[in-house]
């Protein structure tokens, strides 16, 4: 058996008994394929930078478990089937990897405004390396 996340994206218009009546559905398929439910995370609500079948906000579901693989393919054609899910994503994980955090960037900055690297000249370079060649014979004629 491996490890697997599995997060899906639901239409926003179902209710919150109605999501967590779908979280118990993909949880008894996990079971039936005769899996594993290491952990149910949250459910989520949020609002979408770009729209998902005409939809912005959506409803986050979450899940850690095992199974075989040979059932993921019955597990993908299960999930299809799923009238209220838009996406869904399966990852294979380590046992010893952090779940997946969903992060919001309100700084993030465009290329256009970032700041870019100041360039350094060969010639530079030559000083500082002459500069240290200097310094190091000082100290070596000391001892």
């Amino acid at each position: 058996m491996r490890y697997y996340e599995l997060s899906l994206i639901v239409k926003p218009d179902i209710l919150d008994e109605d999501a967590n009546q779908m979280a118990g559905t993909i949880s008894s398929i996990i079971k039936d394929l005769e899996g594993g439910l290491l952990e149910n995370r949250p459910i989520l609500k949020r609002r979408m930078e770009y729209s998902i079948k005409k939809q912005r906000g959506v409803v986050l579901l979450s899940f850690d478990f095992t199974i075989d693989k040979d059932k993921l393919d019955e597990l993908n054609k299960r999930l299809l089937l799923e009238a209220r899910n838009m996406r869904h994503l399966l990852i294979m994980r380590h046992p010893s990897d952090k779940p997946l955090r969903i992060r919001t960037f309100s700084g993030a900055r465009s290329l256009e405004t970032a700041e870019k690297p100041k360039e350094v000249s060969p010639a530079e370079k030559k000083v500082e390396l002459k500069e240290i060649e200097e310094k190091l014979e000082e100290i070596l004629k000391d001892e």
